[in-house]
């Protein structure tokens, strides 16, 4: 999979992204652009994850060449969308409004791994916290 910067300050990139960041270093995303990011790729990833289960890209259970390879491509997007939401969570953005839409990607996407309601409040409570 490649990947073209179309911005007209960076110079175009065509080389495979594994093993790259793009959301650190100068380029480094704000926590709102971050989280942008972060529910688009989430939205890919549903799209990826519904064609996957067609017939058209597996057979009970197995997938075929076009699936192996959209399965790659939704691996790929998954990295970056954890890349970007780790981003996101570095720095919480200011005033009320961009914290409410931050805080609740944040508790959205912790809301996948919780092992309980508890421990999912406790992280919700922690995003109320002053950061350093």
């Amino acid at each position: 999979m490649a990947y073209r910067d179309h911005s007209p300050n960076m110079a175009a990139d065509t080389g495979d992204l594994s093993g790259r960041t793009m959301l650190s270093g100068s380029g480094a995303l704000a926590p709102l652009q971050a989280v942008a990011l972060y529910e688009a790729l989430s939205t890919l990833i549903d799209v990826a994850d519904g064609l996957l289960c067609q017939p058209r890209f597996q057979h009970a259970g197995v997938l075929n060449p076009a699936g192996e390879i959209l399965s790659l491509m939704r691996d790929e997007l998954g990295d970056r969308a954890e890349e970007a939401i780790a981003t996101a969570a570095k720095a919480a953005p200011t005033g009320r409004h961009h914290r409410m839409g931050w805080a609740e990607a944040l508790i959205r996407h912790n809301a996948r791994g919780a092992d309980s309601v508890e421990e999912l409040a406790a992280f919700a409570r922690s995003l109320a916290l002053p950061r350093s």
